[in-house]
């Protein structure tokens, strides 16, 4: 074995990660990709998913909770009970 200098440390050392960093950035690139060439329409799936009822049901419950935020504004120690809820055009 041959004793290496600390020049040649250094020169190991740079080109060592060097080479690293291009193949994470090669590796980045390649995932960059995939994700626009397998990409599937979100949009599409996330309306398939949602029926009208639970879009209403989900409606209904941040209405309710909208609500309460402005009736507790000033009296935050009032207990309020929901009953129903209607829609008003």
């Amino acid at each position: 074995m041959s004793d290496f200098t600390l020049l040649e440390g250094i020169q190991i050392t740079i080109s060592s990660l060097l080479i690293v960093i291009t193949v994470l950035m090669l590796i980045q690139l390649v995932l960059n990709l995939f994700s626009l060439v397998f990409r599937e329409n979100t949009s599409q799936l996330q309306i398939a998913d949602q029926s009208p009822k639970a879009n209403d049901e989900k409606e209904q419950m941040v209405a309710c909770l909208a609500s309460l935020i402005m009736i507790n504004q000033n009296q935050q120690n009032k207990n309020y009970k929901i009953h129903s809820v209607q829609r008003i055009n």
